[in-house]
């Protein structure tokens, strides 16, 4: 069973993130970085005020990613919608838009319907994918009966924007009743994983093409395995190479209640690779090209533990406080953490720790995101939008 302390960070770090380091070093040559600069500053509570640090605000809802450098994509309010099952339960469907920092401009895709959920950008900010709202007939209805039988009861309607014209088309899914993760490959390409049909993955185009499907060999369950994250998976004309990372449940592995076993899986060999297994509760992991990146919680301390893109262990991080894992730049030099309640930003390279924001983040946040090249970083904080700038 889930530690209910451990339990309770992974809850609350889908929805924020946070500090203090000590690790290898992690060689990289980036000089204009040595310098976090935020517009309009308040310095965190208990630090002194200084000028290294500013901030700036955007009177904006909700950030979910960067556009461009001066374009952010934002989740804005449709309509309150109340549960025909529960009463007393509301939820909001969202619309997207594009935010333009510079002049404040904005670009409304309201035809989208969405909730503020599973919303991913492709690299080339190009496209979209998202998933609608699921309209649930109250239950042991005749409307409740026929969708149950007809197998539509379940189903989820996939669809991909196109952030430049604004056209949304059906992305052509295996199994629309079950549930699937997606993500970006590149810039027209996902990976797609449904848990509940053996494991099974899938490489395919935005309009339907399949380049390569496959199925994790493991034993038991992929409890938080949601294997989204890619390291290296290239298509050149039908021929899919490279490898991503699987998490496997520590409850079905060895028996190692609540223990996480962490793969290099290969495309094309389907061949497993371990590079991990937790010594406490793990599902808080990232991944990106430049590598993998683990929060392993041992007891009260919590580890990171950092490894490059070929599965080569090059840093370890120890924090004892609540740390949850947001973002890491492309180039793995920076990584953004939460840690009771405050925005961090760790130096990979140095082990450097720097408390950015102090203040319990909204409950119901998209994690910190930063921008292609790492120098900016967008947060959502109370009724508004931060962007941290490195310069």
């Amino acid at each position: 069973m889930i530690n209910k302390k451990a339990a309770g960070i992974i809850i609350v770090g889908a929805i924020l993130c946070t500090s203090i380091g000590v690790g290898y070093n992690k060689i990289s040559a980036n000089a204009n970085k040595d310098n976090i600069l935020l517009l309009n500053y308040s310095a965190a509570k208990n630090q002194p005020k200084t000028d290294s640090f500013k901030i700036n605000s955007l009177s904006i809802d909700q950030a979910l990613d960067w556009v461009s450098d001066n374009e952010i994509l934002t989740l804005n309010k449709k309509g309150e919608q109340q549960d025909i099952n529960s009463p007393k339960f509301k939820y909001y469907n969202y619309y997207l838009s594009i935010y333009n920092i510079n002049t404040g401009n904005t670009r409304d895709f309201k035809n989208v319907t969405s909730d503020w959920g599973d919303i991913k950008i492709s690299p080339d900010k190009k496209y979209v994918i998202y998933v609608e709202p699921k309209y649930m007939p109250k239950v042991g209805s005749d409307e409740w009966k026929k969708d149950l039988n007809s197998g539509k009861l379940f189903s989820r309607s996939v669809k991909i924007l196109n952030l430049a014209t604004g056209e949304i088309t059906d992305f052509k899914t295996e199994y629309k009743d079950q549930q699937a993760n997606y993500s970006w490959i590149d810039k027209d390409k996902l990976f797609v994983y449904y848990p509940n049909e053996k494991n099974k993955w899938i490489v395919e185009n935005v309009d339907g093409t399949i380049y390569k499907t496959g199925y994790f060999k493991t034993s038991g369950s992929t409890y938080s395995a949601w294997p989204a994250y890619n390291l290296n998976i290239k298509v050149l004309f039908n021929d899919v190479s490279g490898n991503f990372v699987m998490c496997q449940s520590g409850s079905y592995v060895n028996n190692a209640t609540n223990k996480s076993t962490y793969y290099y899986v290969n495309v094309k060999t389907n061949e497993m690779k371990e590079i991990y297994r937790s010594k406490g509760f793990s599902i808080n992991y990232f991944v990106n090209r430049s590598g993998t990146y683990i929060l392993d919680y041992i007891g009260n301390e919590t580890k990171l533990i950092c490894f490059d893109s070929n599965g080569v262990k090059n840093g370890e991080y120890s924090y004892k406080t609540n740390t949850i894992l947001c973002d890491v730049t492309r180039d793995g030099d920076r990584a953004a953490l939460m840690q009771d309640g405050a925005l961090n930003i760790l130096d990979l390279k140095t082990g450097k720790l720097t408390k950015v924001y102090d203040g319990m983040f909204r409950n119901n946040i998209i994690t910190p995101k930063w921008n292609s090249d790492g120098t900016a970083l967008i947060f959502n904080v109370k009724d508004k939008v931060d962007i941290l700038r490195i310069q």
